[in-house]
């Protein structure tokens, strides 16, 4: 399948041709890998798309921002999606989503802000809720590491609910 690499040459656009080298010269779609490196201008999608697999090996940032937009990795390698040491996916949309049909290597960081995270990787799918934070995401994750992660945040979540049940009982009546 053909490779679709970031230049940035004409804007951070994602769905500008002038902005891709490739053979064919097009903006990225189902089949293509795409590899997005170190430019002046880091890509921005903001309409929904799918691609075959991503990988930052560079400095770049893409940024996933729109109403509810979605890049669909639909790939199935262990490595479908592969985010570089210096490199960033930033979902900055309130209902944006990355779907990975394959595994998920990150040496960078995958920010995640009023939305979600949905990776599929060779098990059915995980939601991983965001905390408007930065997540270091684990290493070729693995569907054991994403379940363990997202148990962990259930029983914060569990263990909070029931010490303000606990606090309130304690509250005496008025």
């Amino acid at each position: 399948m053909p490779t679709q690499t970031w230049n940035g040459n004409t804007s951070t656009d994602w769905n500008t041709i002038s902005n891709w080298t490739g053979s064919p010269n097009r903006v990225p779609n189902n089949g293509d890998d795409v590899v997005i490196g170190s430019t002046t201008r880091s890509p921005t999608l903001g309409a929904s798309t799918s691609i075959k697999s991503l990988t930052l090996n560079g400095t770049d940032t893409l940024t996933i921002s729109g109403t509810s937009t979605t890049l669909t990795i639909s790939g199935t390698s262990t490595t479908s999606v592969n985010v570089g040491a210096s490199a960033t996916i930033l979902l900055s949309g309130t209902s944006d989503v990355l779907t990975a049909a394959g595994g998920i290597s990150n040496s960078g960081t995958i920010t995640v802000g009023a939305n979600r995270v949905t990776a599929t990787v060779r098990a059915p799918s995980q939601t991983i809720p965001a905390q408007r934070s930065v997540y270091r995401v684990v290493r070729s994750a693995t569907p054991e590491r994403l379940v363990s992660a997202i148990l962990e945040r259930l029983r914060a979540a569990v263990r909070a609910v029931l010490q303000a049940v606990l606090a309130v009982q304690a509250t005496p009546a008025l």
